[in-house]
């Protein structure tokens, strides 16, 4: 049984049920600004509240966890986790086993407003960035196995 879905940048995650409830995950979330029942009134929100939380509650929507409601978060936020492109400093580094390396993604839109998007059975709670984040691998060590495999 599924008791939640998170969506950051780049990662899909499923939480299974626990026998012991939600635990504190939801305590984690910034505060929730706003509770709205439509996508439209979503967006505004999001734009309207930086750095809180905004819940998405419809009952006529049934379970956000069902096949239909997950086919509709993933499509109104894809661009969470696609990216619009990367930026390697020094430039090209990151086809290469050179030790110095940093690879930061471009941020599509949706990354600059939205940190998480959090399914639960009746609400969906999405974490709102109070500033745009920046998303960098820096590369550490030595030896790296080249690329080519």
């Amino acid at each position: 049984q599924v008791e939640s879905t998170h969506l950051y940048p780049g990662v899909f995650l499923l939480k299974k049920m626990s026998p012991t409830g939600q635990g504190s995950f939801l305590a984690s979330l910034p505060p929730v600004s706003v509770t709205v029942d439509n996508w439209q009134a979503m967006w505004t929100a999001i734009s309207q509240h930086p750095g809180t939380t905004v819940a998405v509650k419809n009952p006529l929507w049934g379970s956000m966890l069902t096949t239909n409601s997950m086919k509709d978060i993933f499509t109104q936020f894809e661009q969470l986790v696609v990216a619009f492109g990367q930026v390697d400093d020094p430039p090209g580094c990151a086809n290469t086993p050179a030790p110095v390396c940093t690879a930061t993604i471009v941020n599509s839109g949706v990354m600059n407003s939205v940190k998480g998007v959090h399914a639960y059975q009746d609400t969906l709670y999405v974490e709102v960035n109070a500033h745009p984040p920046v998303i960098s691998a820096t590369r550490k060590g030595i030896k790296w196995i080249p690329y080519g495999f």
